[in-house]
Formats: structure tokens, C-alpha cells, sequence
């Protein structure tokens, strides 16, 4: 089988119902290791949330000024000297 998401997985003519099986059988594995992607994903984002705002003011007000630099510089929209 190939990995998720490289190919389609759609029914054609002349395919058996084994090969029917395979393809949807694929389709689940790729669809449970997404949802368990996407926990993981929404928990650890609900974590760094809460500790973001569990922070004092001036410590939060910090880092959130490096985070947007970070991402000013990921996004190309300044550059370090």
C-alpha cells in the first residue's frame, strides 16, 4: 500500500472486491491516524494556550512580542542584519 494522501482512492472498473477491501481498509488507517494527529494537535494547543495566559502581564506581553517576530521573519516581512 502507499502512504496516505499519495494517492486516490476511488473505485475503477475491473477491480476486485479484494483490491475494493484493500483500498478501504487503507482509507481507515489513514482517516484513525489522522484523528489521532489532530488530538494531539488540539491538546497540545489547548496546553500552550492555557500556559500562555497563565503568565504574568509583562512576561506575556514579552513573549508575544518575540513571537511576532518570529513569525515576521518566518513570513519574510523583515529581515535580521
Amino acid at each position: 500500500m502507499t502512504r496516505c494522501g499519495e494517492w486516490i482512492n476511488v473505485a475503477y472498473p475491473g477491480q476486485t472486491e479484494a483490491e475494493r477491501q484493500a483500498v478501504e481498509a487503507h482509507k481507515q488507517e489513514c482517516l484513525a491516524r489522522y484523528q489521532r494527529c489532530q488530538e494531539s494537535l488540539t491538546w497540545s494547543t489547548e496546553r500552550a494556550r492555557q500556559w500562555f495566559l497563565s503568565l504574568p502581564d509583562d512576561e506575556r506581553k514579552a513573549c508575544n512580542r518575540i513571537i511576532r517576530s518570529i513569525k515576521a521573519l518566518r513570513d519574510g516581512r523583515v529581515q535580521l542584519d
